[in-house]
């Protein structure tokens, strides 16, 4: 039971680190478009 446990907690680990760097590229992207866009206004 503990060992199972201990593997997700494992896999919920890396996943709120992946979800975290998804957003920041995210985010590094929407950012860079909007300044283009207000660039050529």
């Amino acid at each position: 039971m503990g060992k199972i446990f201990d593997t997700l907690q494992e896999i919920a680990q890396k996943d709120k680190e992946n979800g975290f760097l998804y957003i920041k590229a995210l985010l590094h992207y929407t950012i860079s478009k909007v300044s283009k866009m207000s660039n050529l206004g």
